[in-house]
């Protein structure tokens, strides 16, 4: 099958591009010609602080190739706000028997909408839906989203909550339902020593991901004389000085280290084997990439029971589940989890990390499941 990627692929930063490159190559391994229309820029300056793009050279020393392997061809030319590049590409991808696109942010909207349009009617349309409106609301999203993914022919999802809420918004459209693998593969290496208990929120700093709730967890879990430090590491989604400040407010500066910037690939394995558990405390959410990336590892999460965070970890058995979204319940979930660290360290390193069932679904060569 001729395939057409619409969305990005690294050297562009964040999830979504590391997520792509997963689903491409094994679309490639299944045999598939694939072709990749790249964002060359995705988004508003505005909208993503800090670099877009990798700006260090490709190479064993970053762990970065500089092609996705086996692609038929890469094209790094969409930009927002440019409509030429998107008629082009959807153009190109004329001759294609299957058009993939990612759906994360309506900021994409209108270019995904004239591709579609450019693109014409043979090929089929498969959509891997992440979130069905952006974490941060905006007037006319739902209307947006709705124009844009009538127009597939099957939609891919990693948790059933999200597609639940899918199906409610389209409800003729098949949507099928596969664990999310992690985007890229962490050395596993034995648990640190402790105490100090070394605990890890890791990503993209926003709101909705409740690093307040992540502060204030440790504040009270120091209050509990559990001796726990915490490392923060990832971009910022904005002014660093404002967290620090609530640190050490808080009276948390000896327990609490803001590390600031997007972290390569190539330092992951370090990072998580410095670290005991994983912390998701988010306060809302459809599926979280850090929970398969810290399982690979051999690290357990501990999540806020929101959205499909509650089938990525499997409570008690490679993480635990926060009763309430709030510092005494994450809290309890630390230390349930720190009694049982081994056991649930070896449970989430023998999670699959394989992305053959991914690609079977999104190329429609898997059965369906109903939302």
């Amino acid at each position: 099958m001729r395939i057409t990627w619409i969305g990005p692929v690294p050297p562009q930063r964040g999830g979504i591009a590391q997520h792509g490159a997963r689903l491409i190559e094994a679309m490639v391994a299944a045999g598939h010609e694939v072709h990749v229309e790249g964002w060359a820029s995705p988004y508003p300056r505005r909208l993503y602080p800090g670099d877009q793009l990798d700006l260090e050279p490709p190479g064993p020393a970053t762990g970065r190739p500089d092609h996705l392997v086996g692609t038929a061809g890469i094209r790094r030319s969409l930009r927002w706000w440019n409509p030429f590049t998107w008629w082009a590409a959807g153009r190109r991808a004329r001759s294609s028997d299957l058009i993939v696109f990612p759906w994360w942010s309506t900021v994409q909207g209108p270019a995904m909408r004239t591709v579609l349009a450019a693109a014409g009617r043979r090929p089929e349309v498969a959509v891997m839906v992440h979130n069905v409106v952006p974490h941060e609301r905006h007037r006319g999203d739902l209307r947006l989203t709705k124009a844009v993914l009538r127009h597939g022919d099957r939609a891919v999802v990693h948790t059933s909550p999200l597609a639940h809420e899918l199906g409610a918004l389209l409800p003729d459209l098949p949507i099928t339902t596969v664990p999310h693998p992690p985007n890229v593969i962490v050395a596993q290496h034995e648990l640190p020593s402790g105490p100090p208990w070394q605990l890890l929120v890791f990503g993209h700093v926003r709101d909705y991901k409740g690093l307040d709730l992540a502060l204030e967890t440790v504040a009270e879990l120091r209050r509990r004389q559990v001796p726990v430090e915490l490392t923060v590491a990832g971009q910022f989604w904005g002014p660093v000085d404002e967290w620090q400040e609530l640190v050490e407010v808080s009276g948390l500066g000896g327990a609490v280290t803001l590390r600031p910037g997007y972290v390569d690939d190539a330092d992951l394995d370090e990072l998580f084997a410095s670290h005991h558990l994983v912390l998701s405390p988010y306060r809302a959410a459809t599926t979280s990439g850090v929970i398969p990336l810290a399982a690979s590892a051999g690290r357990a999460s501990v999540v806020t029971p929101v959205g499909g965070l509650v089938e990525q970890v499997r409570d008690g058995i490679d993480g635990t589940v926060a009763t309430t979204v709030t510092a005494q319940g994450v809290a309890d979930a630390v230390e349930r989890a720190l009694g049982s660290l081994t056991s649930l360290a070896q449970s989430a390193g023998s999670i699959p990390t394989g992305w053959s069932e991914v690609a079977q679904a999104t190329t429609g060569m898997a059965s369906q499941q109903p939302a």
